[in-house]
């Protein structure tokens, strides 16, 4: 482990109500394919984190790198009461619902992030990272587009995928 992981796992136990250093642990676990490392850094964090938007975003972004939008939600959804008016938190939290399947939330959420000043491209990174592990538009509007075949009533798809021909 040559990415900090050995210091920062040192100096959490120096400071264990150093939130940011779990987080911080958290995402180079997740980034260097540890999911279970990373979880439960981000469990033994939970408590300790304060319920402002930098802290529950912190946790959030750690939680979609992972890939559990459930879980990224609910997080996101406390940054997100924190800090109403960034668009940057609204359009994680978008991803995190598109992840988990919350079509109509996540079309909320992209409609608010979009007046808070979120530009297009931007948005439609969102949706593509969302639905797709490789970031591709294409598979992206694949799998959208075969929810919409398999008779999938929500109204959200559609407007979903016009966004990705933006």
């Amino acid at each position: 482990m040559t990415d900090g992981r050995p210091q920062l796992e040192a100096a959490i136990w120096e400071d264990p109500n150093d939130w940011a250093s779990f987080v911080a642990l958290a995402r180079l676990h997740a980034a260097a394919g540890a999911p279970q490392r990373a979880r439960m850094y981000l469990r033994e964090i939970v408590h300790r984190v304060p319920s402002d938007d930098v802290a529950k975003a912190s946790i959030g972004a750690v939680y979609v790198a992972l890939g559990e939008g459930a879980l990224a939600a609910a997080h996101l959804e406390e940054a997100v009461l924190a800090a109403p008016r960034r668009a940057d938190i609204r359009l994680l939290f978008a991803r995190a619902l598109l992840m988990a399947e919350r079509w109509e939330e996540a079309e909320g959420s992209l409609r608010l992030a979009e007046k808070l000043g979120a530009p297009a491209p931007k948005i439609r990174r969102t949706i593509e990272r969302a639905l797709d592990p490789t970031h591709d538009a294409a598979a992206a509007r694949a799998r959208l587009e075969r929810l919409q075949t398999e008779g999938d009533p929500r109204p959200a798809l559609p407007a979903i995928l016009a966004r990705l021909d933006d």
